[in-house]
This record gives C-alpha cells, structure tokens and sequence, in this order.
C-alpha cells in the first residue's frame, strides 16, 4: 500500500514499484540525466535476476540511474503496459485533440477507463514522476536537465505501445509522449473522477 497518490488514501501497487519510488525519493535527482541514462547494464541484469530470485532487494545500495533503469525495465517487461494495450488508440487519438481543454478532458475520461490496478499504479508513479521534474534545474550549473517533457519522452516507450511493442505509425512516438507529458503534468487532475466524468461514463454505458 502506498500512500504517495494524488488524495489523503493508501493505494495498493506492486511491491516493486513501492520500493522504487521510496528509495528514488531518499535520493539525489539533480543526478544529470537520470531516467534517460541506461546504467550499467550487466549490473541491471543481475539485480533483476537476484529481484526474480529473492523477492523484494534493498536498492539504496545502488546509484539512482540505476535504479531508475530498473524501474523502465520492469515496466517494460509487463505483459500489458501500464495504460494498457486496448487502450492506446484512445490515448493517441486524445492527444491529437487541438482545443487544450478538450484534449485535457479526453485524456482524462481515457485515464477513468483503465483497471483499478494500473489507474493506481499511474497515480504513484505519474506523481513521483512530476516531482522528479522539479529537479530539471537546481540552480545555473545543477540540475538532471530532465523536464516533465523529457521525462515523458524517455517513459512513454515503455508505457504506451501498441501489441508489437513498438509505435507502428511514424507519428504514433510525438502523440504518445504528449499524452503522457499531459498525463505528468496534470496527474492530480487526471486521477480525480469527477460528477461530469461519472455522467459521461454512465451515458457511453
């Protein structure tokens, strides 16, 4: 259970997730690049390895690219991504809306749509993931230069893909990482269902 979502509730996600998100915030993510380096790949494999092995793992000994590797990693190897794979042509077509408003408010029925499971997931991860943006730039000289748009563009690959696992249009990459971005950008929005949300669910059932 975690209690880094949106509202005053505990949301249940996977144990994973819970550890990497704790240990991410106990760290420094002013690190520059975080989330788009990849780490050292041969130690990814044998944490993953030893996380399939014996469970949960202590991951503070770690450095905190690598650890946001792990994180890509994991999400990448779900079975259906985090915003699903039926669902990802109504994330795409939302985020093609012209009029800001609309957009914001078709993502956000999209956002309603998905299991409760990867809705909550979603929140924490969304919420850590706009936190992490404010670290882009500490002062003139510090800072990860890792915005909520760069960011979203190093995780929408490996959360919004279609059955292939890749983006079988040319502009399937620019569409999904700008539903992502507004996702990030507007999460406390994006996971609050509201009367009119509600409505609009009922009528479409």
């Amino acid at each position: 259970e975690s209690t880094d979502g949106v509202g005053p509730g505990t949301l249940r996600i996977p144990a994973i997730v819970d550890d990497i998100v704790s240990t991410m915030r106990q760290m420094d993510l002013s690190v520059e690049g975080v989330f788009r380096k990849s780490g050292n790949i041969k130690k990814l494999n044998e944490l993953v390895e030893k996380i399939d092995r014996d469970g949960a793992v202590d991951l503070s000994g770690n450095n905190v690219v690598q650890v946001a590797a792990l994180l890509k990693r994991y999400l990448r190897a779900l079975p259906d991504p985090l915003m699903t794979h039926k669902l990802y042509r109504l994330w795409l077509a939302a985020s093609k809306i012209d009029d800001e408003e609309k957009k914001r408010h078709c993502l956000h029925l999209v956002c309603c749509l998905l299991p409760k499971v990867h809705r909550d997931c979603l929140e924490i991860l969304f919420c850590f993931l706009k936190w992490t943006g404010s670290f882009h730039q500490v002062d003139d000289d510090a800072g990860s230069r890792m915005d909520i748009h760069n960011l979203a563009t190093v995780m929408a690959p490996n959360v919004l893909y279609n059955n292939a696992k890749q983006l079988s249009l040319v502009s399937d990459p620019i569409y999904a990482i700008d539903a992502v971005e507004s996702l990030i950008t507007y999460i406390e929005e994006m996971c609050m269902v509201s009367i009119s949300i509600v409505s609009c669910l009922l009528i479409d059932d």
